[in-house]
């Protein structure tokens, strides 16, 4: 049995569509509140005859934001006190998985070694949860099914090449009982539930898989029980004296009170200098700014252009980022762009923009550049640091695999792995003035440093420095990141 104790101000929890015993449990989310306090509203209690034989059974939740402010979750076990012989395990679900059966995920893919990409209609982070498994389901069978380590709206990683037939598919995610569920209890070790966006949004819940294993021959099941905490992931800081961060948690309980705690956010917009440049002529002497785009969010700061590295943070997002003279700017993978105070993880503000994520992210000077490749095929160019769109121009290159822009002070650069060219712009416009071929096949993040395109490869996990505008390599040194991303330049 169980019993919820949340804080209704700030989750709500949800069964899924389908609760019911069996192999088809689970899906979507339902509109069934699960009440707090009320006994077996998780699990049902176990008749003598199940405790004489044992048994396994699952449960799909659903934890739905109840506020305005988004939050990036993770689950674990408070406290797990079951009878002898009884264990709940847990792991992360997306709104398609089911108990026992395979459920195809929407829209088409390319399958590339560990990576997984979106062909426009699909958002992975509503459909798939870390720990489900996930296999092509137009030529293999579920046999070949890989788990997935991490989940962007645009792309998944798995834990592994995937072993199965790669490139152009549609995949499934296989039954939940195929998961690699585990018992986690610290906030540390948890099952990372992703980033839960404000009440309202069309990502404002996520998932979560329950399994109770109950081995048979135990003893009688008096007052068993388990907790289930959540607790928001909050990025650390070496520049945090300046600020407070502010979490928020909350717990499902059986048999015993719970607490719930939550601190206001608040964010600060102050008014900060930006200089606008007319021409191409920055100064070469600065910082190189890189991003990493896995769930480490790490962003870097280079001692110009090399290896060294002076100082790196862990960001919300940590994709596509951006240097407005003054602060950091970076995409995050739920179509958020944030500004933090300087280069530091301190939260300053933010705006939601088109589409799914960022897939692109330049500063001209006074206005956000962002590139939306997965949902319009468009450039936006933005009002200052605001959701108001002042003009936009369709992407360059195969659509859909803009992967990287920047500003050279007159023209937008874009980086297109699909042509595997780098693409210089006539001012902000679809027209191109000059191209060339990327040093190698998966061109990500750009930037420019007053007077050379710097570029970044996640196929060779190297920074390129080119002559000018051009394909001739000066200078190149290994990223120091797992999944390159993100470039930008900090100059002085």
């Amino acid at each position: 049995m169980s019993v919820i104790l949340i804080d209704d101000d700030t989750f709500k929890i949800y069964q899924s569509l389908n609760w019911v015993d069996g192999d088809g449990h689970g899906d979507g989310i339902s509109t069934n509140l699960i009440q707090s306090g009320s006994l077996e509203n998780i699990f049902p209690s176990i008749s003598n005859e199940t405790r004489k034989r044992g048994g396994i059974d699952y449960r799909k939740i659903f934890i739905q934001n109840q506020t305005i402010y988004p939050f990036d979750l993770v689950a674990w076990l408070i406290s797990n006190t079951p009878a002898m012989n009884d264990s709940i395990e847990i792991v992360g679900a997306g709104s398609k998985s089911l108990c026992g059966s395979y459920v195809e995920l929407s829209g088409s893919v390319i399958i590339n070694g560990v990576m997984i990409l979106s062909e426009f209609d699909t958002d992975f982070t509503k459909e798939v949860g870390i720990g489900e498994k996930v296999f092509n389901s137009y030529y293999d069978t579920a046999y070949f099914a890989a788990e997935v380590k991490e989940v962007y709206p645009t792309y998944i990683l798995l834990t592994q090449t995937y072993a199965g037939t790669q490139g152009m598919c549609k995949i499934a995610v296989a039954p939940a009982k195929m998961a690699r569920f585990s018992s986690p209890i610290t906030l540390q070790t948890g099952v990372n539930l992703g980033t839960i966006l404000p009440l309202g949004s069309s990502r404002d819940y996520s998932g979560l898989w329950l399994k109770r294993t109950i081995l048979s021959g135990g003893s009688y099941y008096m007052g068993n029980s388990f907790i289930l905490g959540f607790d928001e992931l909050v990025p650390s800081s070496s520049s945090l004296s300046s600020s407070s961060s502010s979490r928020s948690s909350s717990s499902i309980s059986s048999s015993s009170s719970s607490s719930h705690s939550s601190s206001s956010r608040s964010s600060s917009s102050s008014s900060r200098s930006s200089s606008s440049s007319s021409s191409s002529t920055l100064p070469i002497t600065g910082y190189l700014l890189s991003s990493d785009g896995s769930l480490s969010g790490k962003i870097y700061k280079h001692q110009n252009f090399s290896s060294v590295i002076l100082d790196s943070f862990s960001g919300i997002g940590g994709n596509p980022i951006a240097w407005d003279s003054n602060n950091l700017l970076s995409g995050a993978s739920d179509a958020r762009i944030i500004k933090y105070v300087g280069f530091s993880g301190v939260f300053d503000s933010q705006f939601w923009i088109p589409g799914l994520a960022s897939c692109g992210l330049a500063w001209d000077g006074t206005n956000v550049l962002d590139a939306d490749t997965n949902y319009s095929n468009k450039i936006f160019k933005f009002v200052g640091f605001s959701d108001t769109i002042s003009n936009s121009f369709n992407s360059p290159g195969t659509v859909g695999y803009v992967n990287g822009i920047g500003w050279d002070g007159i023209n937008v650069l874009v980086s297109n792995l699909g042509s595997d060219k780098i693409y210089k712009q006539n001012g902000f416009s679809a027209s191109i003035l000059d191209s060339f071929s990327s040093p190698s096949n998966n061109p990500v993040g750009i930037t420019w440093d007053g007077t050379n395109l710097i570029s970044m490869d996640s196929t060779t996990n190297k920074i390129y420095k080119h002559n000018g505008f051009s394909s001739t390599i000066t200078d190149s040194f290994s990223s120091p990141s797992s999944i390159p991303m993100g470039l930008t330049w900090m100059g002085l």
